[in-house]
């Protein structure tokens, strides 16, 4: 049967979907040079925007174009002509004047603009100009002294007048460099006087060269009609000596510096001494052919002035060592590295927020069923469609005393490159090598015994232990280089733990597996992967989240390559899966699939995949158990198929079409279609 609607006019709101209108940028620009005489000349540069917010419209078209422009004199005399490189004095003036409606493609300007301007608020569109004006003497780039006087105009809203010293002189192995500028601004509500200054004073003794640096700034900025210094307004001087090598690549490098800073902060609308900071820092290298080792360590220590701060007085030390070695050209590489540091950590707690469809990483399985995401309903997705949430961590207010160790070491032998006896057994031991990756970062609260600049002390169960991430592997190969068969043996280790606000959690993998490679021809390949895995779960507040899972899988995949341009796989999955838990769950798959990729139609790639997937399982489904031991799926025949297509429609321009399904017992069929654009730049 069908309804009567009756139309009700009363609310504030109408189903309205918003249409975006198409726009359109585009610029124009335009330079010229013209030489006045045989030392002077003009400069001009000019640019044209058009910027029509909506093509369907034709209202205030007449605002859509507006110009910028540059014009500069440039004016070098020489005062001696009898030398080659002589003295010379020299003049600039330049005038940029900008339309308030000029919306250039790219910025233009210093990165640092607003703020060399002092400029606060620039939301209003207004004319502007800039005219400067520079003179000086240039002898090189060593020698030379300038003064230039620039004013930044923005209508009546703002007025900025900046005054720029630059200059650098040498003598007698002595280098003087310095460059200062002040600023006056003055807007309808504020007022700023801005200083800021760099002076390096150095000598060579020719090894090495020792200088001081000092380094100065001053912002003020007032509130016009009450005089109040506002919250920005700061103030630092830094004092710095270093030594460095005069020589740039040399076997050995070095550069030491010792620095102190005083910061002032505003205080009852006055600026008064806030922190002050005690610095070191050594950065040194050494290399020759075989060997090369950097070492980089800073100290800084921060101490505050006022009394209700001091608590928060610390020291930070961090230390650094890269070492690498090549020996028999690549017969051993080894690259390790080493870093040790210490400070404050913010303990942290994590959010899960909800994307666009597909992008994200986790998805959220309602266990309870009381429509409440819980920290613990979020899973890794295992298929994209699922995959709507990020995992976002968020600091607390809590510190923590955190010494952080970190090592890094990859080591790959090559036996072929070491052997040169060319007898039976050195032939057979040639065809082995090897890689071994090792990965720790550690974050521990106690020293004790030295354990915050040890790495290798990363006991999962030490509760002062708060965060680490450790990884091993290594890769066993024999007759990598043969093109009929080789076999690789894989390990590695994984161990990750946290410190959140809910607890620990922590996470160790473990994988023993076996690789073998066979081509009976150019055209069909077997390959047999067999894998033993060891996955542990913990979670210190939620007990749901722990297990112990051990699983065997054996995968065979028999390829048939035609040409270059198709592939076909056949693959057949075998797996067993126990949790050590109470309940005992076991989970067995058996996984019959194909996949076929084509090549080279008119540049673009079809790739299908199909799987065949039975599983078998004693436990019960919603708990995050059995998603881990199911993959997502459940019990019974799962049936997954992919259908991707990538077309390359320029050099610059690629287009991916893809389309996914699944079907699992007693849940609804599942269908994925997306497309992406990828512009390479």
């Amino acid at each position: 049967m069908g309804g009567t609607r009756k139309w009700n006019s009363q609310g504030n709101y109408e189903p309205v979907t918003q249409l975006i209108a198409p726009k359109r940028e585009q610029q124009l620009t335009a330079a010229a040079d013209y030489q006045l005489g045989k030392f002077s000349n003009i400069v001009w540069e000019g640019s044209i925007t058009n910027n029509d917010a909506n093509l369907f419209s034709p209202i205030n078209n007449k605002n859509n174009v507006a110009g910028a422009s540059l014009l500069t004199y440039n004016i070098a005399l020489p005062l001696d002509t009898h030398k080659t490189k002589p003295l010379k004095l020299f003049a600039k003036a330049d005038w940029e004047f900008v339309q308030k409606k000029f919306t250039p493609i790219a910025f233009y300007r210093n990165p640092e603009f607003i703020r060399d301007w002092n400029i606060i608020n620039n939301s209003v569109a207004v004319d502007e100009n800039i005219i400067a004006a520079a003179i000086g003497l240039h002898k090189d780039e060593s020698r030379f002294l300038k003064y230039t006087l620039r004013s930044f105009l923005r209508d009546s809203l703002y007025s900025g007048y900046m005054n720029i010293v630059n200059g650098a002189y040498m003598f007698h192995n002595f280098k003087i460099n310095t460059v200062a500028n002040y600023l006056t601004t003055r807007t309808q509500n504020e007022s700023s006087r801005f200083l800021r200054s760099l002076s390096e004073l150095s000598k060579q003794f020719k090894p090495i060269v020792t200088g001081v640096r000092f380094e100065q700034e001053e912002n003020i900025m007032k509130a016009i009609r009450t005089d109040s210094l506002y919250p920005v307004t700061n103030r630092f001087q830094w004092v710095t000596v270093f030594m460095n090598n005069a020589k740039e690549n040399t076997a050995i490098d070095f550069n030491v510096q010792a620095s102190k800073r005083w910061d002032d902060k505003v205080l009852s609308n006055i600026l008064a001494p806030f922190s002050s900071a005690d610095q070191a820092k050594i950065i040194a290298s050494y290399k020759n052919k075989v060997h090369r080792i950097i070492l980089n360590s800073q100290y800084r220590s921060l101490k505050y002035k006022l009394d209700s701060l001091t608590n928060n007085n610390e020291t930070t030390v961090l230390n650094r060592i890269d070492y690498s070695v090549n020996i028999n050209k690549g017969g051993i590489n080894l690259n390790t590295s080493y870093e040790t540091g210490n400070g404050r950590e913010l303990r942290k707690e994590y959010v899960f927020l909800e994307t666009t469809p597909g992008q994200g990483v986790y998805t959220w399985i309602d266990y309870n069923k009381n429509g409440v995401k819980e920290l613990n309903e979020f899973e890794v997705a295992q298929f994209t469609d699922q995959a709507n949430y990020i995992k976002v961590l968020l600091p607390t207010n809590t510190y923590i005393k955190a010494f952080t160790n970190s090592f890094t070491g990859i080591l790959a032998i090559n036996a072929s490159q070491l052997i040169k006896s060319e007898n039976k057994f050195a032939k057979w031991c040639k065809k082995f090598s090897n890689q071994f990756a090792l990965k720790i970062d550690n974050k521990i609260t106690s020293n004790k015994n030295g354990r915050g600049y040890n790495p290798f002390y990363s006991a999962i169960a030490d509760t002062s232990l708060i965060i680490t991430n450790n990884s091993l592997r290594n890769n066993l190969s024999y007759n990598k280089s043969s093109s009929v068969w080789d076999a690789d043996y894989l390990y590695t280790k994984t161990q990750a733990k946290n410190l959140l606000n809910s607890g620990y959690e922590f996470r160790t993998k473990e994988i023993h597996a076996i690789n073998t490679r066979v081509n009976f021809s150019s055209q069909f390949t077997l390959v047999v992967k067999g894998e033993s895995i060891s996955d542990n779960n913990k979670s210190e507040f939620f007990t749901s989240r722990n297990f112990s899972l051990a699983s065997q899988q054996i995968t065979s995949t028999f390829s048939y390559q035609y040409l270059s341009t198709f592939n076909a796989s056949l693959i057949y999955l075998f797996g067993n899966k126990t949790n050590a838990s109470e309940l005992k769950e076991r989970a067995q798959q058996n996984n019959i699939g194909i996949e076929c990729r084509l090549s080279g139609i008119k540049k673009g790639n079809l790739n299908t995949q199909f799987h065949f997937i039975n599983l078998k399982y004693n436990g019960a489904e919603n708990t995050p158990v059995a998603y881990e031991m199911l993959e997502g799926l459940r019990t019974g025949i799962n049936t997954t198929w992919n259908v991707n297509y990538q077309q390359n429609i320029s050099k610059s321009l690629q287009i991916t079409i893809g389309y996914e399904g699944r079907k699992s017992p007693t849940v609804k069929t599942v269908h994925v279609g997306n497309m992406t654009a990828r512009a390479f730049f």
